[in-house]
């Protein structure tokens, strides 16, 4: 189960680097990435919020506001990415029930890629997972992890290099 630091990280570097929205709205919607697994609480883990049914309205509202104030359709725009790239994301970690709840079937997609050393071969593999209900949730889980500490001090590291970087750019004009 990805904890909160790869469900916040992933979506907002993404849209960092590829430019699809001002920082201040990306860091401003940043909730939307763990909406989600408030169903950890009020229903079935990875069933009552996990599925599409919670990403629709924001797509609808984006596609209502898209030809409007650009700000309107920028802020349900990264919202819409943010609710979505959680369920994306929790497809790879054991699953979601994505027709929640017209459909009770739980879809796990397990990838790997592996590289055969003899001949430097990379093999991609993916296959999709079927299964009744919600998928099993343990009960204790490791909060965060060593590698998503390290990409946190490395994401904190780069941030205050680029703002190190751009004082000392502006210091000298």
């Amino acid at each position: 189960m990805p904890s909160f630091i790869i469900h916040i990280m992933i979506p907002l570097l993404v849209l960092l680097a590829l430019r699809m929205a001002p920082a201040r709205v990306a860091l401003l919607m940043l909730p939307f990435t763990l909406i989600h697994d408030i169903d950890y609480w009020i229903g079935t883990h990875r069933a009552t919020l996990h599925n599409i049914f919670v990403v629709l309205p924001a797509l609808f509202l984006w596609y209502k506001w898209r030809n409007e104030p650009p700000q309107r359709a920028t802020y349900a725009g990264v919202s819409a990415y943010y609710l979505a790239s959680h369920v994306f994301l929790d497809l790879f970690a054991g699953g979601v029930v994505l027709l929640y709840p017209l459909w009770n079937m739980n879809i796990y997609l397990n990838c790997r890629v592996l590289v055969e050393t003899a001949t430097d071969t990379i093999i991609p593999t993916c296959t999709t997972e079927l299964g009744r209900g919600a998928p099993t949730v343990v009960d204790v889980y490791t909060w965060i992890s060593p590698f998503e500490i390290s990409i946190v001090v490395w994401s904190l590291g780069m941030l205050g290099g680029l703002y190190a970087l751009r004082w000392y750019r502006e210091r000298d004009t």
